[in-house]
């Protein structure tokens, strides 16, 4: 049976200890994936960042670039000349129009042939309002169409003379062969002037690819102006990102009926009115979690093999002490509960707990044998008070009869003060010898008592007055019989010594805020100092006797008084009590008084 207890407490720690791990291991990997998922969110975050800025640097540069181009056919003499002439051109059917190799036109034609426009740009164009179109590198795969309408060029009348705009990527209309249709971006520059004509010029959006190419496959690269038309995007993907331009970060963006997850970062040029956009789909929680899971698992393992070392230990530490306790409880009897050297724990237990268990062990064997001795005292008080009741039920009809007997002689003799001493007698001895109740009432006590002193009334006569006074409120409080007429009687047997004239007795019970109380005073001489510390140590030894160790108490016939009536009252009412003597040059008064019981308690019988 020991070793199954064990075995079982040692399972249920590493139970406890197991899902201890678990719980531990979850709340370390959760708090471990935000921090790498932060992490990873700054880092790539700040790639992100980097990379809008040096594409939109490098985007400046191309439109630095374009504009040279433009700046530079414009700036060259002949050029400049060149389209004068054809912009101050009246009609269509002038001379030198239709010959493609006229001067005006060659003279445009060799700056846009020039190696400067040639390595950095797909195309270069010049065309105005008349049809007029002039490129550059008219070889076949770059041979140009001279019949584009300019009508059908909607966003030419939108550009203000002398200004730029850019063309969002879109097919190449000036292309020849259909089957080699290119999809450029284009700058495009109104010269000033009327019918100046326009210079355009074209990258290749495959060119761009390659130099805007993201980091990744689901990044992605974008160009807006700054009315939010989309210049430029790497990828064919329809996200919105203007729109979100102003909180760049973390963005959930709808994609085809589904929500996606996106990062990215923008950055503005205002010199160009472009707006650069570095986009990419967020894994990172993926990535973070990729990276974590190796680590936890590594930490998951090794506090496993920590913990159950230390619940082994442990637990060899918990179970042996109280294996020990348990092998005391099984040799503990009667005869040795109480040996200190039985219950000794095993000298390594350091365990505060264990210890406190076998001090508690020890302390509950020590009340239960105390118990057992009250027990043994119990009833042994218990047969000596029947022995009492027994001894107290001898039958006083004999003393009832003397009375009788008594009466009848004093009827006559015609001296009817001893048939009333007799019949008070006779009252007094039915009151005190009622074993059947043990408790009375204050009025039974103060009925007993009045004629008690009814009876002294006839031996001392005038000598003797007494006054009673009793408020009704505690009339049927509770009390052990006979207790007023032996204060009483301890008054007038031992409060007067010598010839006193004038014996006053006075018995005053009063309701009290907490309780009741009656007082019993004399004018006798009082109490010597002496006597009255020998009433206090009696009392304190009647409550050691009462209390504690429940020991029989007997009093000889005529010796109960005072300390009689403090015990029976002790018995009643307990820590209730207050027993009070004074006693002074003008006599002495003897105090019971006894607080509320708490709701629901009565007195003790």
């Amino acid at each position: 049976m020991q070793i199954k207890k064990s075995r079982t407490l040692k399972k249920e720690i590493m139970q406890t200890f197991g899902l201890l791990l678990v719980a531990v291991s979850v709340i370390f990997g959760a708090i471990y994936y935000l921090i790498m998922n932060n992490s990873y969110r700054e880092s790539a975050f700040d790639r992100l960042e980097q990379r809008a800025a040096l594409t939109s640097q490098h985007m400046s540069n191309i439109i630095q670039q374009m504009e040279s181009a433009c700046i530079m056919v414009i700036s060259d003499q002949e050029a400049l000349q060149a389209i004068q002439a054809l912009a101050h051109r009246t009609t269509a059917s002038d001379s030198y129009v239709s010959d493609y190799f006229s001067d005006p036109y060659t003279a445009i034609r060799n700056q846009l042939n020039s190696y400067y426009v040639q390595e950095s740009f797909y195309r270069m164009v010049f065309f105005n309002e008349c049809g007029d179109v002039i490129a550059g590198q008219n070889i076949k795969e770059k041979v140009i169409r001279t019949d584009v309408n300019y009508n059908d060029l909607i966003w030419a009348d939108k550009i203000e003379p002398g200004s730029t705009a850019f063309i969002p990527c879109h097919t190449d209309e000036w292309g020849e062969q259909e089957e080699q249709e290119e999809t450029v971006l284009s700058l495009v520059r109104r010269l000033v002037g009327s019918n100046m004509g326009y210079l355009e010029v074209q990258m290749l959006k495959d060119d761009l690819d390659e130099l805007f190419t993201p980091d990744t496959e689901e990044g992605n690269v974008l160009f807006y102006d700054m009315e939010g038309n989309l210049l430029y995007s790497f990828s064919d993907e329809e996200t919105d990102y203007f729109s979100c331009i102003e909180d760049s970060g973390f963005q959930n963006i709808s994609k085809n009926l589904r929500m996606e997850r996106l990062l990215f970062s923008s950055c503005i040029d205002k010199k160009n009115g472009i707006i650069t956009v570095a986009a990419q789909k967020s894994n990172l929680g993926a990535e973070a979690m990729q990276s974590i899971i190796p680590v936890l698992l590594l930490l998951m393992v090794f506090l496993y093999i920590l913990a159950l070392g230390y619940i082994w230990l442990s637990t060899n530490r918990i179970v042996k002490p109280i294996s020990a306790l348990q092998k005391t409880m099984e040799n503990t009897d009667l005869n040795n509960m109480v040996e200190q050297d039985l219950i000794r724990m095993p000298e390594d237990t350091s365990i505060e707990e264990i210890q406190i268990l076998y001090q508690a062990y020890y302390r509950v064997l020590r009340r239960l044998n105390d118990s057992m001795k009250k027990e043994k005292q119990l009833s042994k008080l218990q047969l000596q008070a029947q022995m009492d009741l027994l001894q107290a039920q001898v039958n006083p009809h004999f003393l009832y009869n003397t009375l009788n007997v008594i009466s009848l002689k004093g009827m006559m003799a015609n001296d009817e003060s001893i048939c009333d001493i007799c019949s008070a007698l006779s009252q007094m001895l039915r009151y005190s010898t009622n074993t059947k109740e043990k408790i009375g009432t204050v009025q039974d006590e103060v009925n007993y008592l009045k004629m008690y002193l009814q009876l002294m009334k006839y031996r001392y006569e005038h000598r003797l007055d007494y006054e009673i006074i009793i408020s009704p409120e505690i009339e049927s409080e509770k009390m052990p019989r006979v207790v007023l007429e032996q204060l009483v009687e301890n008054s007038i047997q031992h409060g007067y010594s010598g010839n006193v004239e004038n014996m006053k007795i006075r018995v005053v019970g009063l309701r009290e805020t907490d309780g009741w109380s009656i007082r019993v005073y004399d004018n006798g001489c009082g109490f010597r100092q002496g006597k009255i510390d020998e009433l206090e140590r009696q009392f304190g030894e009647i409550r050691r006797q009462l209390s504690r160790e429940r020991e029989h108490i007997e009093f000889e016939i005529g010796g109960m008084g005072i300390v009689s009536v403090y015990a029976r009252m002790y018995l009643v009412y307990d820590g209730r009590l207050q027993f009070e003597l004074r006693s002074d040059e003008n006599g002495t008064v003897v105090v019971i008084r006894v607080s509320d019981a708490p709701s629901g308690d009565s007195p003790q019988v």
